[in-house]
């Protein structure tokens, strides 16, 4: 899931870059984190977001399509994140928030199955079979679907 972030440069060489995750903070959690070094902004970032996201999820607070939503908005205007002058996309794959994988049965007719197999096979956009109907299913759950 892409996320969009805000970045703010320091002040001097005394400082460091803020970064802030607007999608992953409300009233109860703020996502926020600071880098020395330009080069580390997105690691610290994908840390900030994995460790928030781990606690809602704990806490059972973490809704994804309420995310997706908000990873929508344009926050260049908005008050509380003024002083973030530059803004970017990370890519954070949510497999390791939810945790380790769970083996199910499920049965889908053999056309859907072949079909699915072809995109698979297609591209580097899917490691296997799993992956695909992982990815799927997250889609529907961010997605502002019925």
């Amino acid at each position: 899931m892409l996320f969009k972030i805000g970045i703010e440069k320091p002040e001097n060489a005394d400082t460091a870059y803020s970064i802030v995750i607007p999608a992953l903070c409300n009233s109860n959690y703020s996502a926020f984190s600071a880098s020395d070094n330009f080069e580390d902004i997105v690691a610290n970032a994908k840390d900030a977001a994995f460790n928030i996201m781990e606690e809602m999820a704990t806490n059972g607070d973490l809704n994804l399509r309420e995310i997706s939503e908000l990873n929508k908005i344009d926050f260049t205007g908005h008050p509380d994140y003024k002083d973030f002058k530059e803004w970017a996309y990370i890519d954070i794959d949510l497999d390791a928030v939810f945790g380790k994988q769970k083996r199910i049965n499920v049965s889908l007719p053999d056309l859907l199955i072949a079909h699915i197999d072809q995109v698979v096979q297609a591209g580097g956009r899917y490691k296997d079979r799993s992956d695909f109907l992982s990815k799927a299913a997250l889609y529907q759950l961010t997605e502002n679907r019925p």
